[in-house]
């Protein structure tokens, strides 16, 4: 049985070439992988990339952009026999409807063929091959889940759902929670389809806010992807460790471990070793790849959670560091809410802080973009009063300084540190107590 269909691909790429707006018809509806033929799909790829970089898709920018990355094939003699061969343009919805039909044909295949591989594995006993086999259909890509604009009726009954969904939570979290309660509360957790930047000076501690909140959300059984673009895998999970389990970091480094600690050890060996945590320590991804990454896992298991560290060193195109940084930024957000989860996206902050007197961070201290702020829904910066001056009264003590919020109040939310296991303290009681004591020593309001 013949899996694909040969004119329909080429028609709907030749009416791309013909009419780069008609990629806006079927971007929806298609991925790259939706084609069975390599040199369709490649096509369909770069128009896709053109679009995420905000240039105008048609059979020159095309060409020019497979040329560079594929020299060996003559792109424009071949992008011309595509669009000659497009009998309309006007059908091209058809046409990729086609497409995606045979795509999920075999998809279907492939998880037929993985229910018979399952059921004839001899580990696994008949409930593990019974919840495998389920897995394995329940993963079968629906097709996008966009519809396009809808009508006032259809959206507010979205709306009174969430208002429905917020009264029953009493204005509690409308979201996943992060780990820590003051944040909570300002941002009634974080929300699928979020970006959430969080910035500071070096030594402030960046990495290890995002490893608690990704603690919060494994302590959960939820799905978390992180890229890791500073760190290696086995520095990642040095600190993750003792974060999950209170160890101290030194002894971690050393592997010198007491009986409780190896007890500890060994249950955190079992426990992460059936979490759904993906690491991606690529030191050198791209945009494009990062949503091509996320967009695979996510059709296997669904993700909770995606966290880029740090965002200055994801590479994208772009003619200066700030327009790459701007287009990693854009690409962020679209990846939010396409994959329906909230991704937080650390960065770097500019030295003009260094220079100030007060050297707590403001938005104009982003590096090289103020696109950061713009597609953002939340920027909060991280600042250690003990790193600028080490005799601060405020030894131990972190501000989460929240400097937007789309859908709340800024402010500045205290955080006790225990650096000895990698850890932010947020007990509501701690948290609360220095509020009081910053609101009577210095008159600030949080």
């Amino acid at each position: 049985m013949k899996l694909y269909n040969d004119d329909a691909e080429s028609a709907v790429i030749g009416a791309i070439c013909m009419d780069g707006s008609c990629l806006l018809e079927v971007i929806d509806m298609l991925t790259p992988e939706s084609f069975y033929i390599g040199q369709y799909r490649e096509v369909f790829n770069a128009a896709v990339e053109l679009d995420g970089q905000n240039v105008e898709v048609d059979i020159i920018s095309l060409g020019d952009y497979l040329d560079k990355r594929t020299q060996n094939i003559n792109w424009f003699s071949s992008l011309a026999d595509m669009a000659k061969n497009c009998p309309s343009t006007r059908n091209i919805k058809t046409y990729a409807a086609n497409v995606q039909e045979y795509f999920e044909l075999r998809n279907l295949l492939s998880a037929g063929q993985g229910v018979i591989d399952i059921c004839g594995n001899p580990d696994l006993t008949l409930d593990n091959k019974l919840s495998a086999a389920q897995d394995e259909i329940l993963s079968l890509d629906k097709g996008s889940s966009k519809n396009g604009p809808v009508i006032a009726k259809e959206a507010l009954k979205e709306w009174v759902d969430h208002i429905v969904m917020c009264g029953e939570m009493g204005g509690g979290l409308t979201g996943d929670s992060c780990g820590f309660p003051l944040i909570d509360e300002r941002t009634k957790g974080f929300h699928a389809g979020e970006l959430i930047v969080i910035a500071a000076r070096p030594a402030m501690g960046k990495t290890n806010m995002a490893l608690n909140i990704i603690a919060s959300y494994l302590h959960r059984q939820q799905n978390v992807l992180m890229f890791s673009l500073e760190m290696s895998k086995v520095e990642l999970y040095s600190r993750l460790f003792p974060i999950m389990t209170g160890t101290s970091y030194s002894s971690t480094l050393e592997a010198k471990f007491n009986e409780e600690e190896t007890n500890k050890f060994n249950n955190f060996i079992a426990s992460m070793a059936d979490q759904k945590f993906f690491v991606d320590d690529d030191a050198a991804v791209s945009i494009s790849a990062i949503r091509s990454h996320a967009r695979k896992i996510n059709k296997r298991k669904k993700l909770d959670l995606i966290v880029v560290d740090y965002m200055g060193l994801v590479e994208a195109e772009g003619y200066s560091p700030t327009e790459q940084v701007s287009n990693v930024s854009k690409g962020l957000k679209r990846l939010a809410k396409t994959m329906g989860c909230p991704v937080i996206a650390l960065s770097q902050l500019s030295r003009k802080c260094d220079e100030r007197p007060d050297s707590r961070p403001i938005l104009s201290d982003l590096r090289q973009s103020g696109s950061i702020e713009q597609d953002a829904d939340i920027v909060a910066f991280l600042y250690r009063d003990e790193v600028y001056y080490p005799d601060s009264p405020d030894k131990g003590i972190a501000e989460f300084i929240i400097r937007k919020l789309r859908h709340g109040e800024i402010g500045t939310i205290p955080l006790a540190t225990d650096f000895g296991t990698c850890r932010f303290l947020h007990t509501l009681q701690e948290a609360r107590g220095f509020q009081e004591k910053k609101k009577q020593d210095r008159g600030m309001s949080f």
